[in-house]
């Protein structure tokens, strides 16, 4: 929208969220498949996430790792509530990583 110059400042998804629009307009755009782009993407970070929060909860962890999140945890609540992907994109590696950590880890069952 941007590039066609078709952008007055009353687009967005703010807009909807703050009720100044309506949601039914959110598909009138024309560019409204690139939503259906961003359901997987979702779906991906949430699996991410969950296997992420298991394993630093299930598994007990070295005082180095919990530094790593700890710092982890601080440029998160720095970067802010928007959480600007220029600001993540570095800890995504390490967060991808946990994750994998927290998807292979299966706690010892005792019967």
């Amino acid at each position: 929208m941007t590039f066609f110059r078709k952008e007055d400042g009353n687009q967005g998804f703010l807009k909807i969220l703050n009720n100044e629009k309506p949601i039914s307009d959110l598909l009138k755009n024309r560019f409204a498949y690139a939503y259906l782009l961003l359901i997987p993407i979702f779906l991906t970070n949430l699996y991410k996430w969950f296997y992420f929060i298991k394993y630093l909860f299930v598994k007990k962890q070295d005082a180095k790792i919990y530094y790593l999140i700890s710092i982890l945890a601080l440029y998160i609540l720095i970067s802010g509530p928007v959480n600007s992907s220029r600001y993540m994109m570095p800890f995504q590696g390490i967060i991808i990583v946990f994750a994998i950590l927290g998807m292979n880890y299966k706690k010892d069952k005792v019967y």
